[in-house]
Protein backbone atom coordinates (compact mmCIF):
# COMPACT_ATOMS: atom_id res chain seq x y z
CA UNK A 1 0.00 0.00 0.00
CA UNK A 2 0.84 3.55 -0.81
CA UNK A 3 2.69 5.58 2.50
CA UNK A 4 -0.12 6.56 5.01
CA UNK A 5 -2.68 4.11 3.34
CA UNK A 6 -3.87 1.81 6.23
CA UNK A 7 -6.67 0.18 4.59
CA UNK A 8 -7.64 -1.28 1.20
CA UNK A 9 -10.81 -2.08 -0.81
CA UNK A 10 -10.84 -2.65 -4.94
CA UNK A 11 -13.54 -4.20 -6.33
CA UNK A 12 -15.05 -4.23 -10.33
CA UNK A 13 -16.61 -0.98 -11.41
CA UNK A 14 -17.74 0.49 -14.56
CA UNK A 15 -15.96 2.93 -16.29
CA UNK A 16 -16.66 5.11 -19.48
CA UNK A 17 -16.45 3.54 -22.43
CA UNK A 18 -14.74 6.34 -23.94
CA UNK A 19 -11.72 5.90 -22.35
CA UNK A 20 -9.82 9.27 -24.17
CA UNK A 21 -11.25 10.69 -21.88
CA UNK A 22 -9.05 10.68 -18.38
CA UNK A 23 -10.64 13.79 -17.08
CA UNK A 24 -13.31 12.04 -15.09
CA UNK A 25 -11.34 10.37 -13.18
CA UNK A 26 -10.90 6.32 -13.04
CA UNK A 27 -12.08 5.30 -9.61
CA UNK A 28 -14.44 6.48 -5.86
CA UNK A 29 -12.07 6.58 -3.48
CA UNK A 30 -12.71 6.38 0.74
CA UNK A 31 -10.37 7.78 3.07
CA UNK A 32 -9.66 8.70 6.45
CA UNK A 33 -10.63 12.45 7.05
CA UNK A 34 -7.61 14.21 7.27
CA UNK A 35 -7.52 18.71 8.47
CA UNK A 36 -8.01 20.12 5.19
CA UNK A 37 -10.06 19.72 2.04
CA UNK A 38 -9.88 16.44 -0.78
CA UNK A 39 -8.97 16.44 -4.32
CA UNK A 40 -12.69 14.89 -4.78
CA UNK A 41 -12.55 11.66 -2.93
CA UNK A 42 -14.77 10.56 0.43
CA UNK A 43 -13.32 11.58 3.54
CA UNK A 44 -14.72 10.44 6.51
CA UNK A 45 -13.57 9.37 10.39
CA UNK A 46 -11.12 6.52 11.06
CA UNK A 47 -14.19 4.47 12.67
CA UNK A 48 -16.40 4.70 9.63
CA UNK A 49 -13.62 3.64 6.79
CA UNK A 50 -13.15 0.36 9.60
CA UNK A 51 -16.52 0.03 9.68
CA UNK A 52 -17.29 -0.13 5.89
CA UNK A 53 -13.71 -2.22 5.46
CA UNK A 54 -16.02 -4.99 7.67
CA UNK A 55 -18.90 -4.48 5.84
CA UNK A 56 -17.92 -5.05 2.36
CA UNK A 57 -18.41 -8.61 1.70
CA UNK A 58 -18.35 -9.45 -2.21
CA UNK A 59 -20.71 -12.50 -2.23
CA UNK A 60 -23.73 -9.82 -1.11
CA UNK A 61 -22.61 -7.77 -3.58
CA UNK A 62 -22.31 -4.55 -1.90
CA UNK A 63 -23.68 -0.80 -2.90
CA UNK A 64 -22.23 2.33 -1.21
CA UNK A 65 -24.62 5.22 -2.36
CA UNK A 66 -23.87 8.74 -1.23
CA UNK A 67 -25.66 11.33 -0.60
CA UNK A 68 -27.84 13.77 1.81
CA UNK A 69 -28.94 11.35 4.59
CA UNK A 70 -32.53 12.53 4.62
CA UNK A 71 -32.67 11.71 0.55
CA UNK A 72 -30.72 8.04 0.85
CA UNK A 73 -33.07 6.95 3.92
CA UNK A 74 -36.61 7.48 2.02
CA UNK A 75 -34.63 5.56 -0.73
Amino acid sequence: LPSGVHYSATRDQRVASDRADTSRGGGIFLHVADDGLTAGCVAMPRSDVRWLIRWLNPQRHPRVAMGPHDYLVKR
